[in-house]
């Protein structure tokens, strides 16, 4: 596995200076991750790539980060606008870069990492439902962790795929 090299605060002011993940990569010395899956906990971007830009960040484990296209190609509707940059990229003849950004075997970690992400590339054209301003709010975020986890253990128990 490979190993995440650098400081994501500078990749992340690079990143809002730039708005092109391979500049950022190579402005601030940080090296995203592109192996999959990475152990634990991640956090990830859907990146476009043509423009080099962030469309998405989530949080997964396992093979979370290949699901946005594979549902977008089943006509699986949850989120318009991140459907419609991927079918976008799908039209222009390309796939969706993915790339990690942060690892950890907690995952409250990974969700705060998440959503400071959020937070930080509110306003540069992320397609996330849920903006960063909201999720600034502790008890939000408290919140937002649990639905997450009561989820994550229902689908775990009761969805298979």
């Amino acid at each position: 596995m490979e190993s995440l090299k650098g400081d994501l605060s500078a990749f992340l002011s690079a990143y809002r200076t730039s708005r092109n993940v391979a500049q950022a990569e190579k402005e601030s010395g940080y090296r995203l991750g592109t192996a999959y899956p990475p152990a634990g906990f991640y956090v990830y971007a859907l990146i476009d790539p043509v423009t080099q830009e962030i469309f998405y960040i989530g949080k997964g484990i396992g093979g979370r980060v290949l699901k946005h296209e594979e549902r977008t190609r089943r006509g699986v509707l949850q989120n318009a606008a991140k459907v419609k940059r991927i079918q976008q990229i799908f039209a222009a003849g390309h796939e969706a870069e993915r790339r990690i950004l942060f690892v950890s075997e907690s995952e409250e970690v990974a969700l705060s990492v998440e959503d400071n992400i959020i937070h930080e590339l509110a306003d540069f054209g992320l397609t996330n439902i849920i903006g960063g301003n909201a999720i600034q709010h502790p008890l939000v975020r408290r919140v937002a962790a649990e639905l997450r986890k009561e989820l994550d253990e229902f689908r775990r128990e009761f969805v298979k795929g």
